[in-house]
């Protein structure tokens, strides 16, 4: 159980940092939401219920979910962290001639060596639950504050977070107090060249949040065009498409 996470959660692991050094963080949202998609769709039709990720058992999960799992890990723990933990996992398990082989028990405490105490949380809710985000932007404003080209931006949001047991029972979570990102974004640019669009962060913060409703308040250089909490799309959240709203 889980050890296709193995091959195929950290191979398409990769292929989010190839996409992401070919196209820039910034441009990662359409990527992201397209290796959530199927999960989701799935997740919704299946009769049985999910099994945690450090139990996989259908392609959805141990490939699609996993990868998006432990790039939201590198975001949260970064780069150097990560790499260190997948290091020590390659390191202690390569050319093995006979077993123990490695399982996703294995792969899981490395990272777990590797992410500080107040990240702890998240690798839980990632590998050792099955947890669903419900993030939404529920309501923007905007004004100018006077000075030239000064706008104050307030995007008020929702936030919350439950757990799915394998037999399909949803229990919030309790004791809420997450790392999520709540974005701003100028009117975007289109690359001459490729023809590609790119994205337009005005303000990016990460932002510890409790499970409720928030109004943030920012003072920003440059008009905006559209809000979003999670604005990327790097969590599992089950309705990701409320995630974003225009000024």
């Amino acid at each position: 159980e889980g050890c296709m996470d193995i091959p195929e959660g950290l191979a398409w692991y990769d292929a989010l940092l190839m996409a992401e050094q070919k196209y820039g963080k910034d441009n990662m949202q359409w990527i992201l939401r397209q290796q959530l998609r199927p999960y989701l769709f799935l997740h919704r039709r299946q009769e049985e219920g999910d099994a945690p990720l450090i139990r996989s058992n259908h392609w959805f999960t141990f490939n699609g979910k996993a990868a998006l799992e432990l790039y939201a890990l590198r975001d949260l723990i970064g780069e150097d962290s990560i790499d260190a933990a997948l290091r020590e996992f390659r390191d202690s398990f390569q050319y093995r001639q006979s077993g123990p082989y490695a399982g996703a028990n294995d792969l899981y405490h490395c990272l777990r060596m590797h992410t500080p105490d107040s990240l702890q949380y998240f690798l839980t809710d990632s590998w050792l639950r099955n947890r669903f985000y419900d993030l939404r932007l529920t309501g923007v404003s905007l004004q100018p504050t006077g000075r030239p080209d000064e706008y104050k931006a307030v995007p008020d949001v929702h936030v919350g977070k439950e757990y799915v047991d394998e037999k399909g029972v949803s229990t919030p979570a309790k004791g809420m107090a997450d790392y999520i990102d709540v974005g701003i974004f100028g009117h975007g640019t289109v690359n001459e060249a490729t023809g590609r669009g790119r994205v337009n962060p005005l303000y990016l913060q990460r932002c510890k949040l409790t499970a409720g409703e928030h109004r943030i308040t920012v003072v920003l250089h440059g008009k905006p065009e559209w809000a979003g909490i999670d604005p990327y799309g790097k969590l599992v959240d089950l309705q990701p498409n409320d995630n974003i709203k225009r000024f």
